[in-house]
């Protein structure tokens, strides 16, 4: 029996993950230097959800939720998760406020200046499960006016 096509994007997901860790995701206001790499967000993003400032960070792990349940066939959560990844994680789009620490001055915010490849990179990894749940929901619903009606009596 053929995999579904869900199951099929946990690899490409996988791989869209790993590249977004690698890339310039993009800068912040204070930054000196023009941006940050994708791995420099995920091991410090933690601080904003701490100080409530931006919980986008947390897509991570829904991210990961998402992915296993749609190799685990679970169609309705895979399909749940993933929307609600893609939803958090494009809520930097509009909650541009982030959180900071510097060893000097200790937390400070600082507003997101620009994005770059690994953020849209990040964003396309559960708009990848998404398609995938939507094309195998609707290659495997019914045509419409293929079912017989019966006159009821």
């Amino acid at each position: 029996m053929h995999a579904e096509l869900p199951s099929k994007m946990a690899a490409p997901t996988i791989v869209l993950i790993i590249a977004s860790v690698a890339s310039y995701c993009g800068s912040l206001a204070m930054e000196a230097v023009d941006g940050q790499y994708g791995f420099v967000c995920l091991l410090f993003g933690w601080i904003s959800v701490l100080s409530l400032t931006n919980l986008s960070w947390l897509a991570n792990f829904m991210l990961w939720i998402a992915a296993y349940y749609t190799i685990a066939a679970r169609r309705g959560a895979g399909m749940f998760w993933s929307c609600s990844t893609a939803l958090l994680m494009a809520s930097n789009l509009i909650v541009k406020r982030y959180a900071t620490w510097d060893s000097g001055d200790g937390l400070g915010y600082s507003t997101i200046r620009s994005f770059g490849p690994g953020f849209w990179l990040w964003l396309a990894a559960p708009m990848l499960l998404i398609i995938a749940h939507v094309w195998e929901s609707r290659r495997r619903a019914p045509p419409q006016g293929s079912q017989r009606h019966r006159a009821t009596p």
